[in-house]
């Protein structure tokens, strides 16, 4: 794995030569990259430093002008300016999984990538997890992009399932797109690509600048469980939901009632035309409740609202 940072291409190396062991991080000489073996006590010089951690690397990556290099349980990071004061640093954490060398995107400031359990976040102090959203499935394989202020990530399951996850950074929430393999990213122009393998290989644009724009497709939410914490007999009358649908699109409203695995339909609302409208959907009586939302065609939630009421004591 290689990266540049500040004129310099760094790579490393885990593997045996002519039986020894060669474990190491090194650069070309400054400005050359032909040259990794100039060693004149200058500040032009090649460098090369050996590493204690065991195991592959799994991914390297510059970042705010510092190269970093990864294991899957630790993160190696060079600062300095010239081979004479550069220093290497190592920090145990949860680096880049075996495989994900792809998922390491810069969104901003800060750097993402997939370990082996989590979907971590770096910005120059420590790794931390962002994707507890996700659930405790594990994912192999990732590739991710990024675009604005998301981060895009596709991931295969256990079951040889792919799915393309989105990150909002700044709202902290996780989406999933859809079922897509995507293998590579790029971003050019306030736009991110996207290369699916097949035959033939299929490109994609996120904000839809080029191409011909996706229709009719289908999409759901599904809310967390809504409970009532009261003891003056709570009970909810109605949910207020203020949708815009586009013309021949509809969105299905269901319930799930104490958590008994049957999702009731509730009603579909069908728009023949471009149009913003407020749906009053009146529950059962239970104890807790979950709503999922879904559709086909473009759609827009404004308000989502649940309006309780208090029953008396008998």
């Amino acid at each position: 794995y290689v990266c540049e940072a500040n004129n310099r291409i760094w790579g490393c190396n885990f593997s045996r030569v002519d039986g020894e062991l060669v474990n190491e991080i090194r650069s070309c000489a400054l400005g050359d990259f032909r040259n990794w073996y100039l060693f004149e006590g200058t500040s032009m010089d090649s460098y090369v430093v050996s590493v204690g951690s065991d195991g592959v690397f799994t991914g390297a990556f510059s970042l705010k002008g510092n190269p970093l290099f990864f294991k899957e349980n630790v993160m190696h990071r060079i600062s300095g300016t010239q081979p004479s004061n550069f220093a290497l640093n190592s920090t145990q954490c949860r680096g880049v999984q075996d495989g994900c060398w792809r998922s390491l995107t810069q969104v901003n400031e800060t750097l993402y990538y997939k370990a082996r359990t989590d979907v971590m976040a770096y910005d120059g102090s420590l790794p931390v997890s962002v994707s507890e959203n996700l659930g405790d499935e594990r994912y192999y394989e990732a590739s991710a992009g990024a675009v604005r202020d998301k981060y895009y990530i596709s991931m295969r399951d256990a079951d040889q399932n792919w799915n393309l996850f989105v990150f909002d950074t700044r709202k902290g929430l996780w989406h999933r797109e859809d079922s897509s393999h995507i293998q590579h990213f790029a971003t050019v122009h306030g736009d991110m690509y996207m290369v699916q393998p097949g035959q033939p290989a299929a490109l994609m644009s996120v904000n839809g600048t080029e191409g011909t724009p996706e229709e009719d497709f289908e999409w759901s939410v599904t809310f967390g469980v809504y409970g009532y914490e009261s003891e003056m007999q709570k009970y909810l009358s109605r949910f207020n939901i203020r949708a815009f649908l586009e013309a021949k699109a509809f969105m299905k409203m269901e319930i799930m009632y104490d958590s008994d695995g049957i999702w009731v339909d509730e009603g579909t609302v069908r728009c023949p035309a471009r149009r913003t409208f407020m749906i009053p959907v009146i529950p059962r009586r239970c104890d807790h409740c979950q709503v999922r939302l879904s559709g086909k065609g473009e759609a827009k939630i404004y308000s989502y609202a649940r309006v309780l009421e208090i029953g008396g004591d008998g």
